[in-house]
């Protein structure tokens, strides 16, 4: 019984290790590490959102805003 117990702590664990959060990554930040944590998210090259997101702001003028809300809205992942 106490190793069936083990076993779903193990399983519990692993599940909320595999699972991906939206955060903001101050270790590869340039500004706020809004960019980097999208890519991070998305599994790309931050250089690749951070042209994207320089176009919306250029082209459209509604990037500016939503970086900003974006770094109100997402949380910072931890330091370490």
């Amino acid at each position: 019984a106490a190793s069936d117990v083990y076993k779903r702590q193990i399983r519990h664990t692993e599940v909320n290790h595999m699972k991906k959060e939206l955060r903001r990554d101050p270790n590869n930040k340039i500004i706020a590490g809004v960019c980097s944590g999208i890519a991070k998210y998305l599994d790309t090259d931050p250089v690749i959102i951070r042209l994207i997101w320089a176009a919306a702001i250029f082209l459209f003028g509604t990037g500016f805003l939503f970086y900003i809300i974006c770094w109100i809205i997402i949380p910072e992942e931890s330091k370490w």
